[in-house]
């Protein structure tokens, strides 16, 4: 069974539309399909709320949309884990790969730990650790993705 890692930034593009949408939802329809262990740290719960609630403040999202994504998301079949067993391992990340926050080394850390891939919407993360760490992976890479006809209703 395939098993990953995701962050807010993946998961807000499966809430709202945005660059990467499709190619995000596409990687869902892939992991449902092939009943994927999905997990993250609780943090994406914490980041991907904020998100949405600043996409509110700047008038981006109405609230009842913010209402229906927070749903969304609390019934996407993710296994959340506490952070404290990788959080010296987050902050060393953070440390060596000079990261502005620690958020997504504790993304990076629980991926090693458990082991599975990690999966980031974020392309500038991606970029900028996926040749060192061989667990990373984006559909911002050109590697394999679902094609749109896979693409599922969510969760």
């Amino acid at each position: 069974m395939p098993s990953a890692v995701v962050d807010s930034s993946l998961i807000l593009r499966l809430l709202i539309d945005e660059p990467g949408s499709a190619q995000a939802q596409a990687q869902w329809a892939v992991w449902k399909r092939e009943r994927a262990d999905i997990a993250a740290p609780a943090l994406l719960i914490y980041e991907t709320v904020n998100a949405l609630h600043q996409s509110w403040r700047h008038k981006l999202l109405a609230t009842d949309e913010v209402m229906q994504a927070v749903a969304i998301l609390m019934s996407f079949p993710i296994r959340y884990y506490r952070s404290l067993h990788i959080a010296d391992r987050a902050a060393e990340l953070a440390r060596e790969l000079q990261m502005g926050a620690t958020y997504d080394g504790f993304y990076i850390a629980l991926a090693e730990t458990l082991p599975y891939e990690f999966w980031t919407g974020d392309r500038r993360l991606y970029h900028n650790v996926h040749k060192r760490f061989d667990f990373v992976r984006s559909f911002w890479d050109d590697g394999q993705q679902a094609s749109p006809e896979e693409i599922r209703e969510l969760p």
